[in-house]
C-alpha cells in the first residue's frame, strides 16, 4: 500500500513496489514470452532478451507469489517457455547472451548465472520440472576444477573458453545457482568447494577492498599448467597484478564492485550459511571497507563500473553479513528509489545505463524482507 504522509513522504512497502513494478512490466513483454534486451552499461555491449527475460521471470514469480494474482504466473510461464526455446541455447548448451563480434556468446560465467536461478525459481514456484532439468544441465556443463575452486566458461557451441578470470563472475555464478543444490547434490559439492578455496582465490588490497581478478594461489596454477593449458589465463592474473594494483582506473573500477561483491556474497551466504569463511579475517576486513567507505559508494564519484543500486547492495551486505538490524539500514535502500523509482509506472529508471537493464533490477527486492519504506514525495 502506498500513503501520502502529512510530512510530505510517500510511505511503500516494498513487496507492494515489486507488485507494481511486475505490473507495469507486464506491457513490456512480448508476444513470445520475451522482454527487451538491454547492453552491458559499462562497455555498451547489445545483448540478447536472455538476462532481462531470466530477471523478470523471478519478479513474476515473485509477484505472483506475493498477490496471489495469476496473470504473473502466466506472463511467468511464457518468460520461462521463451528461455527454454532453442532460439537462446541454438547449439544445446549454453545460452546466447551477448552479440558482440569480438568477445564470448556466453558473456562468462555471469551470462548463464541469472537463466539458470530463473529456471531453478520456476521449477520451485510453477512447478516446472523442464526449467529445473534444464537449470541442471546448463551448470553441469560447466567444468570445475576442485583444486584451484574455481568455474570455467563454456560458449554456446560448446568449446571450453577456459576460466573466467573474474572474481565477481565465479562469486555470481555460485550465488545465482546456489538455490539449485535443494535438488541437486552436485550443485552443493561443488559450491561448496568454492567456498573452501574463496579464503585463498579472494585477493584484497591492504585497506581490505577487493581486487577484480581471481588470485589462486601461483603455485597451485603453476602446477597445472604443463597438464591442463586452459589454466594460463590464471597465470595471466598473477603477472598482470602488481600492474593492476597501481591501476588508478583499475582501482575505480574495485571500488565500484566491492557493493557487488559483498551483496552477492549475502545471496550465497543465505542458502549456505554453515562454513568457515563466514567467519574468516578476509571477509571481515572487507566488510570494514564497506562500512568506512559506505558515503562514497553512495555518491559513486568517478565510478563507472560495479553497481547502480549502491544503496541496495550496501543494505543487502550489512543484514545478511554483519547482522545490522534491517530498520538502521532502510534508508540505504530509500536512498536508491528516490533516485530511480518513477511514482506513475513503480519502475526503475536511470540516465546512466540501459532502460531495459535498470528496470529488471527491481529483482533485487526480492532478496528483502517486506519493508515500510518512507520516499520522498515528488511532485
Amino acid at each position: 500500500m502506498v500513503i501520502e504522509n502529512r510530512v510530505g513522504e510517500e510511505r511503500l512497502s516494498l513487496h507492494d513496489l515489486v507488485v507494481r513494478s511486475a505490473d507495469s512490466a507486464l506491457e513490456l513483454q512480448s508476444d513470445d514470452g520475451t522482454f527487451p534486451a538491454g547492453e552491458n552499461y559499462a562497455y555498451g555491449d547489445p545483448e540478447t532478451p536472455v538476462r532481462n527475460t531470466a530477471r523478470w521471470s523471478i519478479v513474476l514469480c515473485g509477484a505472483y507469489q506475493i498477490s496471489g494474482d495469476n496473470r504473473f504466473r502466466d506472463a511467468a510461464e511464457d518468460a520461462i517457455d521463451a528461455l527454454l526455446d532453442e532460439d537462446f541455447r541454438p547449439h544445446g548448451y549454453t545460452f546466447h547472451c551477448r552479440k558482440t563480434p569480438d568477445k564470448d556468446c556466453c558473456n562468462g560465467l555471469v551470462g548463464q548465472a541469472t537463466p539458470i536461478r530463473a529456471l531453478t525459481t520456476a521449477g520451485e514456484v510453477l512447478e516446472h520440472s523442464d526449467a529445473l532439468d534444464t537449470a541442471r544441465d546448463v551448470f553441469a556443463l560447466h567444468p570445475f576444477d576442485a583444486d584451484l575452486g574455481l568455474w570455467e566458461r563454456i560458449e554456446i557451441d560448446g568449446r571450453n573458453l577456459s576460466f573466467d578470470r573474474t572474481l565477481n563472475h565465479q562469486i555470481i555464478f555460485a550465488a545465482q545457482s546456489a538455490p539449485l543444490a535443494a535438488h541437486d547434490d552436485v550443485v552443493t559439492e561443488r559450491i561448496t568447494t568454492f567456498l573452501d578455496a574463496l579464503d585463498s582465490n579472494m585477493a584484497l588490497h591492504s585497506d581490505g577492498l577487493i581486487k577484480h581478478y581471481v588470485h589462486p594461489p601461483l603455485r597451485s596454477v603453476v602446477s597445472k599448467l604443463a597438464r591442463r593449458p586452459e589454466t594460463y589465463p590464471l597465470l595471466w592474473n598473477a603477472l598482470v597484478n602488481p600492474l593492476h594494483s597501481r591501476s588508478e582506473k583499475q582501482h575505480r573500477k574495485e571500488i565500484g564492485y566491492h557493493p557487488v561483491n559483498l551483496s552477492t556474497l549475502a545471496r550465497l551466504h543465505t542458502e549456505v550459511g554453515d562454513h568457515p569463511f563466514w567467519s574468516s579475517d578476509k571477509l571481515d576486513s572487507t566488510m570494514r571497507y564497506l562500512e568506512e567507505r559506505t558515503s562514497q559508494l553512495l555518491a559513486g564519484d568517478d565510478l563507472v563500473h560495479g553497481t547502480m543500486m549502491p544503496g541496495t547492495d550496501i543494505a543487502l551486505a550489512l543484514s545478511e553479513l554483519e547482522g545490522t538490524s534491517l530498520t538502521e539500514l532502510k534508508h540505504l535502500v530509500e536512498h536508491d528509489l528516490n533516485r530511480l523509482l518513477d511514482r506513475s509506472s513503480y519502475l526503475l529508471e536511470s540516465g546512466s545505463i540501459d532502460s531495459n537493464d535498470q528496470a529488471a533490477l527491481v529483482v533485487k527486492f526480492l532478496d528483502f524482507p517486506d519493508l515500510q519504506l518512507s520516499l520522498s514525495s515528488h511532485d
